[in-house]
């Protein structure tokens, strides 16, 4: 569920923020059904999940900041993208609701 947006994600990340040195990640499958719905919406039945809906990624960049990533997959009703970088001249976000 996560293998695609978390790719582009990451990518994301690294073309502004330069490449991982040295890494850490773990995959974890938090859910083990996932609703299977028609083309309108309703729900036929659960079927089981088989990839993994949760992943983080942590390490250090070459430039020598850390950084650290936790995806999932699914639906979410909070936000769906938040990057918070912190630098010595002050913070950034960057916000997808």
């Amino acid at each position: 569920m996560i293998t695609v947006l978390g790719g582009h994600s990451l990518d994301a990340m690294c073309y502004v923020l330069g490449e991982f040195e040295s890494l850490t990640a773990t995959t974890h499958n938090a859910r083990k059904t996932i609703e299977l719905r028609d083309e309108k919406g309703n729900k036929i039945r659960d079927i089981p999940l088989t990839s993994h809906d949760q992943m983080s990624v942590s390490g250090v960049l070459t430039s020598g900041a850390y950084a650290s990533a936790h995806l999932r997959g699914g639906s979410y009703k909070g936000t769906n993208l938040l990057w918070e970088v912190e630098g010595t001249h002050g913070e950034l976000q960057l916000v997808n609701l």
